[in-house]
């Protein structure tokens, strides 16, 4: 059961809508999911959130200006995405790496981080 506003940075709708069903049906309070930089920052400023993921490669741009912000505000977050943890910028290599398409591990990775708050999840 997670219980906790999460923020899900996904630009491809089909795959966030289904991520957002997942995690709701796991027993999330709130799902924000948002598609680019701009609107997760917006969901940050304006919402508790307790734990995110993000998709690295959006649509134009990349989630580091959102991870950088959750380390600023010591939210926990993991990255869901088709990218290796060595292929992440140095200052992100530290956060889980959850590749997809593996929801059941991104699933227990969420309840991990929602039971804790201050740094990115550990290395998956």
């Amino acid at each position: 059961m997670i219980g906790a506003g999460l923020l899900l940075v996904e630009d491809e709708y089909l795959v966030a809508e289904m991520l957002r069903e997942t995690l709701l049906d796991a027993g999330a309070a709130a799902v924000h999911a948002v598609p680019s930089v701009r609107a997760a920052l917006d969901v940050l400023n304006h919402h508790p959130i307790t734990a995110a993921v993000l998709d690295f490669d959006l649509e134009g741009e990349t989630s580091a200006a959102v991870a950088d912000a959750l380390v600023a505000a010591r939210i926990p977050f993991a990255f869901f995405t088709g990218r290796t943890q060595a292929n992440l910028p140095p200052a992100h290599r530290a956060a889980t790496v959850v590749r997809k398409p593996a929801i059941e591990k991104l699933l227990d990775v969420v309840e991990q981080m929602c039971g804790r708050r201050g740094d990115p999840a550990p290395p998956a």
